[in-house]
């Protein structure tokens, strides 16, 4: 097949009304253009060309095609469901190990994506304004999110984020609006500039022990009234507070003056003087101090020998014995 091919094929389709289905299993392409397939509006479901590498940006915009799953092997869908209006549903296969750039943003219909647990990364923007989205499952295997991956999931509650990833990038999660709940990676390390910044119901947050810094604004114009923090060395806000900077607000109404933050016990000193930290009015050391058990492996002792070379196994009686070439002396 050759790009010629789709603008015939969405003709075809305003022409055949009943058109509902578009079986490409048996033809060959590499690429679906950028909206190869928009305008087609009867199709309801399309089976994969083989070979297929890439799907353009809005291809099946303004089709009834609601519900999708991606083809096999691992292809490109930039922007691919970009501002799609009709599906709700995509089912991502094994063997995927990243969600393209810009795949379901403004997808204003979208309320269901599953995915693999292969995958690694979710680039930049893609789920951004997926403002429908409200509930996903992210698997383990994820490591990087990208920046605005998740920017204005309005309807989104809760999330939980796989604990390898290390950072949460800049406007990862911006004003969704109706985020009131989100369980950090335990090895997170940084919260980078305004990741969640806008988010108006997020009243209380858990910082794993292993955060590091929270970036300019990380929390910009938020109301987090409770912190928990699970580290002994308070994280770094090294250019301004994680809340909101606006000069407009007088000190007594920064969320710093009526915020509680609760800290491991023996720790108030590191942060009583740490920036932002020390500005909290109420602190309370309520979380446990984690103490590493410390392991004792019992090495078996060497091996004992007469003086005629012969391991001896049984207990011992007196005499002279030789343990690792040295002589060895039983008095009882």
């Amino acid at each position: 097949m050759t790009d010629d091919d789709f603008p015939f094929i969405v003709e075809l389709s305003k022409t055949m009304r009943h058109l509902q289905g578009l079986n490409l299993s048996e033809a060959y392409c590499e690429r679906i253009p950028n909206a190869g397939l928009s305008g087609a509006l009867s199709l309801r479901w399309i089976s994969w060309p083989t070979g297929l590498k890439a799907i353009g940006g809005g291809f099946i915009n303004h089709t009834m095609i609601k519900k999708l799953t991606l083809p096999l092997p691992e292809v490109d869908f930039t922007s691919a469901f970009h501002g799609n209006r009709y599906i709700s549903s995509v089912v991502v296969p094994e063997g995927y190990k990243r969600i393209s750039k810009k795949a379901f943003c403004d997808a204003s219909t979208l309320t269901e994506v599953v995915l693999p647990s292969t995958l690694e990364t979710i680039s930049e923007e893609a789920f951004e304004n997926a403002n429908r989205l409200s509930h996903i499952d992210l698997p383990n295997s994820i490591t990087q999110l990208s920046p605005h991956c998740f920017r204005s999931l309005n309807s989104c509650e809760e999330i939980e984020l796989p604990d390898n990833i290390e950072e949460i990038p800049m406007l990862a999660f911006a004003w969704c609006t109706n985020l009131s709940k989100v369980k950090l990676p335990k090895h997170l390390k940084r919260v980078k500039e305004r990741a969640f910044a806008q988010d108006w119901a997020l009243l209380e947050v858990e910082l794993p022990s292993e955060v590091e810094e929270l970036e300019y604004k990380s929390f910009d114009f938020s109301r987090i009234q409770v912190w928990r923090c699970l580290g002994s060395v308070p994280p770094q806000c090294p250019t301004q507070t994680p809340y909101s900077g606006s000069p407009e607000l007088k000190p007594e109404d920064l969320p710093s003056e009526w915020a509680v933050l609760h800290i491991p016990a023996g720790t108030r000193a590191a942060y009583e003087a740490a920036p932002f930290w020390k500005e909290i009015k109420t602190i309370i050391e309520d979380i446990p101090s984690v103490v590493q058990p410390v392991r004792i492996q019992n090495t078996p002792a060497a091996p004992l020998y007469d003086l005629q070379g012969r391991r001896v196994d049984a207990e011992p009686q007196k005499g002279i014995y030789i343990r690792n070439g040295r002589k060895v002396v039983r008095t009882k």
